[in-house]
């Protein structure tokens, strides 16, 4: 009797053993995954820190820019880009911000401040830029495009930059006309005149045999009910456009897509030959 009572003890003892064995292995903690190494983590490359860039020299107007870049965890947490005289910073200045939103229909209170949004949201400086400051857009992402090589690196250092300067336009008067006329009829004339290396003004015109189209009222009229801009207004725009950037490399005139184009292509001839000084009109295949 006393042996059957042991027998079924130990047999007791081994299921319940057996049992919590496998217990234990099904409720065993899941082994915890390898933390991520720093490339892994960091994709971007970036390192973190504060780094800045700003032009070396002056330009023709005595402005400077700087472009500052706060990573942090590898990522772009704050971008700031500042363009500035000797008097201080352009955002600062109503009168200058005044007589830029009149000129050019964006001022650097607004403009900076989207290129900075512009850089964080991108996380890096291929940005659009800002539609009225071309000139601007292109020089933050130059220094951007610096202060993030320089945050792969490490270097904290601030960095003085050159930008690369075009040639300087001879004054005179340069006029651009397209070589044929389009299936219209139409034609189109550009021409800049430059005093002291600056383009004081530009002029564009679109005509037929009949006449200049912003003159034809019948046609403007028309224009304006199908497209939403006529002559009168996208030709005037686009010469603004022209000067206030100091290019041809416009925004163009929404609902004048084809004329814009055609404009750009016909002032950034105008622009080479005022670089060479080459007064002579200029005919031009535009398709």
């Amino acid at each position: 009797m006393k042996r059957k009572i042991a027998v079924g003890l130990c047999a007791s003892l081994l299921t319940l053993s057996l049992v919590g064995c496998s217990s234990t292995e099904e409720k065993a903690p899941e082994t915890e995954a390898p933390a991520q190494t720093e490339t892994e983590a960091n994709a971007s490359g970036l390192q973190d820190g504060t780094y800045e860039v700003e032009t070396k020299e002056f330009d023709e107007n005595g402005g400077k820019a700087r472009a500052t870049v706060i990573v942090k965890d590898g990522k772009i947490e704050e971008a700031k880009y500042n363009e500035f005289t000797e008097k201080g910073d352009k955002r600062e200045d109503k009168g200058y911000n005044d007589m830029m939103k009149e000129k050019a229909g964006v001022s650097p209170v607004e403009y900076e401040v989207e290129i900075e949004k512009q850089i964080v949201t991108a996380q890096s400086s291929e940005i659009d830029g800002v539609s009225g400051a071309t000139s601007s857009s292109a020089q933050a992402k130059d220094l951007f495009a610096t202060a993030l090589e320089n945050a792969k690196e490490g270097k904290s250092e601030k960095e003085l930059l050159t930008l690369a300067k075009s040639a300087e336009l001879q004054d005179g008067t340069y006029e651009v006309e397209t070589k044929d006329a389009d299936e219209n009829g139409g034609k189109a004339r550009a021409t800049v005149i430059v005093k002291d290396g600056k383009i004081e003004e530009a002029k564009y015109n679109e005509f037929t045999d009949k006449g200049d189209k912003r003159e034809d009222k019948e046609y403007n009229d028309m224009m304006k009910e199908k497209a939403g801009v006529s002559p009168a207004e996208y030709e005037v725009e686009i010469e603004k456009q022209v000067v206030a950037v100091q290019s041809s490399e416009i925004d163009g005139v929404s609902g004048a897509t084809s004329s814009s184009a055609k404009a750009k292509t016909l002032f950034a001839t105008a622009l080479e030959n005022a670089k060479q000084g080459k007064a002579e009109k200029a005919l031009v295949e535009v398709k």
